[in-house]
């Protein structure tokens, strides 16, 4: 399996921690605070068709709000729900379902992945782009998701073999005209599973650390080593600093 080969602790080291400075991390603190109520109002449940307490509604809601104006600023629709596992024991109290508003239902653990992609969230207003939908995700499940945006994708496509045929494969009209790929959940599947990989085989990386590195990378880079939008020039300025150079 393929992964980031060129990412380095020492680059880990240097740019993730960048993100704790920036504005929006405050707002994520919040999130995680939130995510982190939901499962505990969830697992205090004493039976699986218990009705929703208001202020286990309330804690969704703000949830939704609060991951939605982490990635941008508009009207979300908090019909998205979930609810808790019908089997109810020592193993799988953590067990939970999200409901779609098609009525479908995703079983999930909480230390499992979640339900793959598109997870359905594409017929759910403000949360239908990769984007915004997999902060939902990085939020309730950090150890198996992470967030995908422009910034974070463009130096995965660059930081590995992979990454680089993908974008000349899939994305050719970006690769020649050097303009930001907006990742689809195709493109973030592909992303969190090379992610996965190498936090797997890396000791002290997780998903979040490699999000925010990518991030905070391409923050730095000014626009005279963008090349004037080529993502050959790109390529080398994320490469000189993936590699500590």
């Amino acid at each position: 399996m393929a992964q980031f080969e060129g990412l380095t602790l020492s680059a880990v080291g240097k740019y993730a921690p960048r993100f704790a400075k920036q504005p929006a991390a405050h707002l994520w603190e919040d999130v995680e605070a939130l995510a982190a109520s939901v499962w505990t109002q969830y697992t205090d449940l004493l039976d699986a068709d218990d009705p929703w307490p208001p202020d286990l509604a309330s804690t969704w809601h703000h949830l939704l709000l609060g991951v939605a104006n982490f990635k941008r600023e508009r009207w979300v629709d908090p019909q998205l729900r979930v609810e808790k596992d019908r089997v109810v024991d020592a193993h799988t109290s953590d067990g939970l379902r999200i409901v779609f508003p098609d009525g479908t239902r995703h079983q999930v653990r909480r230390d499992d992945q979640s339900p793959a992609p598109d997870h359905g969230l594409s017929a759910f207003h403000g949360f239908g782009s990769a984007p915004t939908g997999s902060a939902l995700l990085a939020a309730l499940w950090p150890k198996s998701h992470l967030i995908v945006d422009r910034r974070a994708y463009a130096v995965a496509l660059v930081a590995s073999s992979d990454g680089w045929e993908k974008l000349k494969k899939d994305h050719p009209g970006n690769y020649e005209s050097g303009t930001w790929v907006v990742p689809s959940w195709a493109d973030y599947e592909w992303f969190a599973e090379l992610a996965r990989e190498t936090a797997a085989k890396t000791p002290g990386l997780t998903l979040q650390s490699i999000e925010r590195t990518f991030f905070e990378l391409d923050r730095e880079i000014p626009a005279y080593e963008r090349g004037d939008h080529d993502w050959e020039v790109y390529r080398k300025a994320v490469s000189s600093r993936l590699g500590g150079q």
